[in-house]
């Protein structure tokens, strides 16, 4: 019986590039990341041919985005304080303000107003960090940031345990069983939200005068800006917290034959999302309404317009949206009324309770059902020589799809537009592919082998958007749902040599087409808003790479190895400005040839190199590493005009400079995170002892 243990944590805090902020890098969040893994395997052999593995594995990982630890860290901080208090200040001290981009004035650092009750307001003008109204600077088109901080706050963590269990039994010279299962639980949290003005909040009053309650988010903004992060009901802050799970079964026969060798297996997979999703499609958000009764009214709200309801309010029912909506036409507008068959206070009655009774609120979700499936796998090797053997191999895979196409939008917050949002969808089936390979390897010479495998992967299910859907009582939105398609087909060529009488390398070359209906579901969403026909054609996808060469070779001897490292890859498709006319559904439209156009090819060489010493009887390794040895500056984005990143024609007609602009215009159009990284070089040593 063997065990093992394996255990990590690694921590980053770094900021992301944002040209904005090109001249402003204070105003750049921090970006908080932690990972950490405890792994412990146990490995027991139970006879001569019969053997188990058990896995587990606790991992977490935390994500946390801000600038500032404390919300209330503004500049020029205000505090009201005593007379007392105030004579303890120096109120002749200055300080330099920054009253321009490049202007510094000398000022008072205290700037105070007597208010009532024997107290001062005073603004502390030394802090000048913090953060800043988010419309605090109007920055001119085509300019660096003029100033400002980036007020959004966001905390990510996802973990999750997992146990797997695989045992291996050669039961006789042909046959060599596996089987295994895997259980793993998510424990997965996000919370986002972004600081907004503090305000007065106000009191909400009905018709006759009646207080029905408190809205802290009403009312006139305070000054100067008071950061507040708001409610998770409002569409500033989005939490939630969910606990998916996996279950994986599998069994598989290694069968080998005097001319043949069969890998043939099957497996069960099992996801349960622990979700949920509307009953309803017009009322994505079951928003809950309060019948309530004043002493002089009756009035209907949202159940979170207030924090507090006055004790004089009195809650009579609960109504749906369509509820609310009805009650408040039958307020404003009344009735029409059989004067002979009734009053109209009894008419009016009789429409209060039908409307009541009709539109009830209740819960409108529906837990989603889990998914599954089994998938089966065969692989066949046919040798044909002493030194070759041809390959096939057939399988159906199971992938459980982005969970942010599970999650997204998790408060099912739509507006009441044509544009109103888009919902996640935890019911989407997992996306299911079938692949084929086929292929052979053949030794070519001494040591050194070449593998031809032709390939084709057929993904169905794909995650797309839905047509608009009718939202209560205005607008439409769209959610992810399984409808489109993609393959991909190609093949890998592989020579290899292995390191021998100082000497090894390799290269390998895949020829690729990948396409299908939308690389994500976001394009056809975009293409809704061009109001484009849903595509029935195939186009090349983001990642269609055509051509990928790899190359790598080794030289060394008993304490030195020098190694370099090159790739060679076509470039992957984009959407050209300038366009011709293409056909999309059932009607033609002038616009865009969806990635029609390729980006510059990429190609990179690395050298790397170590040499082994021995000083003081310990051993050293010296390394140097040389990345992107002939600087080249690849380009991975390019402006959409020209296919190129180094310049574009969409600012033509703008002048160079302008005073009401930060920044020279070519320096704006300038994105270096558009390259890749230019050469840098490692030197170290390792110590060993």
């Amino acid at each position: 019986m063997k065990m093992n243990y394996t255990g990590f944590r690694t921590e980053k805090a770094y900021r992301n590039y944002d040209s904005y902020y090109k001249y402003n890098p204070d105003g750049l969040q921090w970006n908080y990341e932690t990972d950490e893994s405890h792994m412990l395997t146990l490995t027991h052999s139970l006879n001569q041919k019969t053997f188990y593995e058990l896995k587990f594995l606790d991992f977490n990982s935390g994500y946390n985005q801000k600038l500032y630890e404390d919300i209330n860290d503004v500049p020029n901080p205000v505090s009201i304080i005593s007379k007392s208090e105030l004579d303890n200040l120096n109120l002749e001290e200055r300080v330099l303000l920054h009253t321009g981009y490049d202007v510094i004035d000398d000022a008072l650092r205290f700037h105070v107003t007597e208010l009532d009750n024997n107290t001062y307001r005073v603004i502390d003008r030394q802090d000048q960090t913090g953060y800043m109204a988010s419309d605090a600077f109007q920055t001119p088109a085509w300019s660096f940031g003029l100033g400002g901080t980036q007020n959004g706050r966001f905390s990510r963590n996802t973990s999750f345990q997992q146990l797997k269990l695989d045992i291996s039994s050669q039961i006789n010279p042909v046959h060599f069983i596996k089987a295994g299962f895997l259980y793993k639980i998510y424990d997965m949290w996000a919370d986002e939200k972004s600081l907004n003005y503090k305000t007065f909040g106000e009191w909400s009053i009905t018709q006759n005068g009646d207080s029905l309650g408190y809205n802290p988010l009403a009312g006139a903004r305070l000054s100067p800006f008071t950061p507040i992060i708001n409610p998770t009901y409002t569409s500033d802050h989005n939490y939630f917290r969910v606990k998916p799970q996996e279950i994986a079964l599998y069994v598989q026969d290694k069968i080998e034959l005097d001319e043949l060798i069969i890998n043939a297996g099957i497996r069960f997979d099992y996801f349960n999302p622990k979700w949920k999703i509307s009953s309803n499609d017009r009322f994505p958000g079951n928003r809950k309404y309060y019948l309530v009764k004043t002493p002089n009214d009756t009035a209907v709200f949202w159940e979170y317009d207030y924090s507090e309801l006055h004790t004089d309010l009195i809650i009579l029912d609960s109504l749906s949206e369509q509820g609310a909506v009805a009650m408040e036409n039958l307020f404003t507008a009344g009735i029409d009324f059989d004067s002979t068959q009734n009053t109209y206070s009894e008419a009016f009655q009789e429409a209060f309770d039908n409307s009541r009774n009709t539109y009830r609120w209740k819960y409108g979700y529906s837990n989603v059902k889990p998914s599954y499936q089994i998938s089966p796998r065969i692989g066949i090797a046919y040798p044909i020589t002493d030194r070759g053997v041809i390959h096939v191999s057939y399988g159906h895979f199971f992938q459980i799809p982005n969970f942010s196409f599970l999650y997204a939008n998790p408060e099912f917050e739509i507006l009441n537009s044509n544009n109103g949002g888009i919902l996640g969808n935890a019911a989407l089936a997992p996306e299911k592919t079938v692949m084929y390979e086929i292929g052979f390897k053949q030794e070519v010479a001494y040591r050194t082998a070449l593998d031809l495998t032709i390939f084709y992967r057929d993904t169905r299910d794909w995650v797309g958007m839905s047509a608009p859907i009718s939202k209560y009582p205005v607008g439409n939105y769209r959610k992810y749902e399984n409808k489109d398609y993609a393959n991909t087909r190609g093949f890998t060529l592989v020579i290899d040599r292995q390191f021998f009488n100082g000497f090894g390398g390799g290269l390998d070359y895949t020829w690729m087409v990948a396409e299908g209906t939308y690389s994500n579901p976001q394009d056809a969403y975009f293409d809704a808003q061009d109001n484009q026909a849903p595509r029935l054609s195939m186009i090349p996808l983001n990642w269609d790479q055509a051509h990928t060469l790899n190359f790598r070779a080794t030289l060394g001897g008993q304490d030195w190895v020098i190694s370099a490292i090159s790739k060679f890859w076509a470039g992957k498709p984009y959407t050209p400005e300038f366009k011709t006319g293409v056909v999309s559904g059932a009607g033609a439209f002038a616009g865009f040839a969806d990635n029609s156009e390729r980006k510059p090819n990429i190609f990179d060489m690395d050298l790397r190199g170590s040499y082994k010493v021995n000083i003081f009887n310990l051993n050293m390794n010296l390394f140097c590493n040389i990345y992107n040895v002939f600087d080249i500056r690849n380009e991975f984005t390019v402006w959409n005009d020209t296919g190129r990143a180094t310049y574009t024609l969409l600012a033509r007609d703008v002048p160079y400079t302008d005073p009401s602009r930060i920044g020279h215009l070519n320096e704006h159009l300038l994105s270096p995170d558009w390259y890749g990284e230019p050469r840098h070089i490692n030197i170290g040593f390792k110590l060993t002892f």
